[in-house]
C-alpha cells in the first residue's frame, strides 16, 4: 500500500500493522552497528540446535523472521561471522551468510541462502525486546531440558517445508505485539 509521494503507510505512520508499534531500532552490543525494523516479523523462533548454542553461547538463539525489505543496517559496518566466516567451512555453512558488527564481532543477523526474502534477527538486539516471546521452537532434540516447551509449536528439528506457511499465518495472529509506551 502507498500513497501518492511513493512511501508505504508503514514508511509514513498513517497505517501500522496491526499491534505492531513498528518502526523498530536496534544495535550490537558495542553500538557501532544499528539497524531499523519497519515491517512485522513472520514469527518468533527459539533455535535450540547446538550451532545456535554455540554461536549464542547460551541455551537457544532467540529469533525474529522478517521479511528482507523490512530490515536495513542504518548504521555502521557488517563482516561474516560463525562457520561461514571459516576458509574450510562446508557447503551447508555457506548456506547461512550468518553477519555481525565489523567492529565488536556480535551475531546480529542471518540471511538463508534457500529463502532470499527473508532475514532472521537476533530479537534481543532491539532496543525494546522485553515483549518477544518465541511462538515456535526448532532443534528441540538438542535443546537444553529446562529450556525447551515455552512456545506454542515445537520441532525436533526444523519444521517441514508446508509446515511454515500455517506457523506463519498462526504468528501473525496470536503472536506477542510490543506495546506502544506514551
Amino acid at each position: 500500500m502507498s500513497g501518492d509521494d511513493g512511501k508505504s503507510a508503514v514508511q509514513d505512520g498513517a497505517a501500522e500493522p496491526a499491534g505492531w508499534a513498528l518502526p523498530w531500532a536496534g544495535g550490537c552490543r558495542c553500538g557501532a552497528l544499528r539497524f531499523a525494523v519497519t515491517a512485522p516479523p513472520l514469527i518468533s523462533v527459539a533455535c535450540h540446535c547446538r550451532g545456535c548454542q554455540r554461536m549464542t553461547g547460551g541455551a537457544f538463539s532467540l529469533t525474529l523472521c522478517l521479511p528482507v525489505d523490512g530490515f536495513a543496517v542504518t548504521k555502521g559496518e557488517t563482516r561474516r561471522v560463525g562457520m561461514g566466516a571459516a576458509p574450510w567451512a562446508g557447503p551447508e555453512s555457506q548456506a547461512l551468510d550468518h553477519r555481525g558488527c565489523a567492529v565488536c564481532g556480535g551475531w546480529a543477523f542471518t540471511r538463508v541462502a534457500d529463502v532470499p526474502d527473508m532475514v532472521t534477527l537476533r530479537a534481543t538486539l532491539l532496543d525494546d525486546a522485553g515483549w518477544i516471546r518465541p511462538f515456535a521452537e526448532t532443534g528441540m532434540a538438542h535443546g537444553l531440558p529446562w529450556a525447551v516447551g515455552m512456545a506454542e509449536h515445537g520441532f525436533d528439528d526444523f519444521p517441514p517445508a508446508d509446515a511454515w506457511g500455517p506457523l506463519i499465518a498462526d504468528h501473525a495472529a496470536r503472536g506477542a505485539r510490543p506495546s506502544r509506551a506514551g
